[in-house]
């Protein structure tokens, strides 16, 4: 005997080719061979003495696909950035706004007690204080100018999709257009 089971909502729990099993008498329906080797893909009928197919899934709607596009297009930029500092330290990138800031301040003032933490990395390089500010300037901006490439072009994709219409387009958008690495 070909037969499913099913739960009180009439979703398809199993199917079977056996006796009927004493668990399932009250639950089950007789179907054919396909039908049992696809149960999945049906459900039983509201009389619960046949099966019908189940609707095909709602198509994502546009507005769902733009959100869904989007969060891959934050998680490139995520991929982007992360590829800049790859074998950085956190310790080492929490360190870059003080140096910077130390940076700046010392170029300001061009006193050394203005930028305590550069001057002993300084000492330590056995550099001029000077020369690694302006490493340090050097780095932050290389840093805040792909930065600033990877936020602007992850934008621009953003702004596109959400002007988009049609499942199609937004499905077709190449999301990994015009990042500089």
């Amino acid at each position: 005997m070909d037969y499913v089971t099913y739960a009180p909502s009439g979703l398809l729990t199993g199917g079977y080719s056996q006796e009927l099993a004493e668990a399932h008498a009250d639950c089950y329906i007789e179907v054919t061979v396909d039908q049992r080797i696809n149960w999945i893909d049906f459900c039983a009928n509201d009389a619960r003495d046949g099966v019908e197919a189940l609707p095909p899934p709602a198509a994502e709607t546009v507005s769902q696909l733009i959100a869904k596009r989007i969060v891959e297009s934050d998680g490139l930029a995520a991929a982007k950035r992360n590829a800049i500092v790859a074998g950085t330290s956190p310790a080492e990138m929490a360190s870059w706004p003080i140096k910077l800031a130390e940076a700046v301040k010392y170029v300001a003032s061009n006193d050394p007690p203005d930028a305590p933490y550069l001057t002993a990395e300084a000492a330590a390089r056995n550099i001029t204080l000077a020369a690694l500010v302006a490493k340090v300037q050097t780095n932050g901006a290389v840093l805040a100018g792909l930065e600033a490439q990877i936020a602007g072009i992850n934008g621009k994709h953003k702004d596109a999709l959400a002007l988009l219409t049609t499942v199609e387009d937004v499905a077709a958008y190449d999301i990994t257009a015009g990042y500089p690495v």
